[in-house]
């Protein structure tokens, strides 16, 4: 019986630390060597080291100090004198940057931006970068015009069958040999051995031509391309080169609406996509059950305009959307719970802004959130500590007093016992 109690108490104790769970919020700024002022974006490369790129240059910032890579008239092979344009991390796991003048890959072993790439994008770039195997890895770049593959040396440029359509646009690739393009509803398969775009028509349940599409991915489950339009979720039959129509879909009217420059997401069996008014299209690509999630929950609606949303999911299963206007949102994908954080006036302890142009989740728990010109701000798990539900005496206690310690902090330090 006391065995029993104890198991209920334990889980009541579980479900209410979920419940109450708390974070902390630590900014980094120009004491860590950041500029905050001109942060325009950033990533995470394959060693762990976060890049975080604005108009002087790009730093590499390892969670505790930063390195700035700018222009130095004393240093030969640092970045010429002019803004930076972008900067990506390549499927091969090189690092691009290109400023106004040039285009160069980093060197690891020279800590610097020093070797030469064989192509500058003049403008329009558009963070879809893939790599096929099947065409000696070549690397493939988007464009608002054309699509370009860099090849060693070489470099050849396709024309796009439609000129790019900013917010209606999308791409997917099996990293194989094939990359589907959908613009403005229409849709067209990039086959590395073609070299050539072709389109694919795309014909409903009825025979009709749909021309609906706001979305192709690549289901790495299913390892076939999937196409949604408003009517139906269409399957790629590679051997005859068609869509077929699977599943039918009814609450997806407002998602072709989707914001400008979101990416619509797939994790598993879960495709999400972020319409203009700030609401998540959620799709159950195998059972086809739809939802419709209402995010803004602390915002009073008439301060929020022109919305701009975006979302990235981490390993785990955790969704984080972040936005221009609303905070940000953690949202978990299989029980669909989603808390809301945004910035609150006179509590130091809330995010400084509202404004979040992206998230770099790490699969901890932690995430680094770029809060613009308030800078990098960590996003860290707190735990409660009760002196109360101390471990016996042959375990090792880890807790102590009655306060919300610092997860990572906490195992950094001697604060506590290990």
């Amino acid at each position: 019986m006391k065995h029993f109690i104890h198991i209920i108490f334990v889980l009541l104790v579980s479900s209410a630390c979920f419940a109450q769970q708390q974070y902390t919020f630590t900014k980094y700024t120009e004491p860590h060597g950041l500029t905050a002022s001109s942060m325009w974006q950033m990533f995470k490369d394959t060693t762990g080291y976060l890049w975080i790129y604005g108009e002087p240059g790009i730093a590499r910032f390892d969670g505790y100090n930063s390195k700035l890579f700018r222009h130095n008239p004393d240093d030969s092979i640092s970045i010429l004198d002019y803004p930076m344009a972008n900067a990506l991390l390549l499927p091969d796991g090189n690092i691009y940057i290109e400023t106004w003048q040039e285009v160069r890959l980093y060197d690891p072993q020279k800590l610097a931006f020093n070797k030469p790439f064989p192509y500058k994008i003049h403008r329009g770039l558009r963070n879809y970068c893939f790599s096929l195997k099947n065409d000696n890895n070549a690397l493939y770049f988007f464009t608002d015009e054309n699509l370009t593959r860099v090849s060693n040396a070489e470099f050849n440029s396709f024309p796009l069958p439609e000129t790019w359509e900013y917010g209606a646009s999308s791409v997917a690739s099996d990293s194989s040999r094939n990359i589907m393009l959908n613009i403005s509803g229409n849709v067209y398969i990039f086959k590395a051995n073609d070299k050539r775009f072709t389109k694919i028509n795309l014909y409903d349940r009825f025979g009709k031509s749909d021309t609906t599409v706001f979305s192709v991915m690549y289901s790495a489950i299913e390892k076939i391309f999937i196409a949604i339009s408003t009517k139906h979720l269409y399957r790629y039959d590679k051997n005859t080169d068609r869509f077929i129509p699977g599943l039918d879909l009814h609450q997806n009217g407002t998602v072709k609406q989707t914001s400008e420059g979101s990416i619509p997401l797939l994790y598993q069996n879960y495709f999400f996509a972020f319409t203009k008014d700030g609401q998540l299209y959620k799709l159950n690509i195998e059972t086809g059950e739809e939802k419709i999630v209402h995010l803004n929950k602390k915002i009073p609606e008439h301060e929020i305009e022109h919305i701009l949303i975006g979302g990235v999911i981490d390993k785990n299963g955790l969704l984080y959307i972040y936005s221009n206007c609303m905070g940000f949102f953690r949202y978990e994908i299989l029980s669909d719970r989603f808390e809301q954080f945004i910035h609150e006036p006179g509590n130091e302890g809330s995010i400084p802004t509202n404004n979040i142009i992206t998230i770099v989740p790490d699969d901890k728990g932690m995430a680094w959130i770029g809060c613009g010109v308030e800078g990098l701000v960590k996003m860290e798990p707190v735990v409660r500590v009760m002196e109360r539900l101390s471990p016996d005496e042959n375990k090792t206690k880890i807790v102590f007093h009655n306060d919300a310690i610092n997860v990572r902090s906490f195992l950094e330090t001697e604060s506590g016992y290990l």
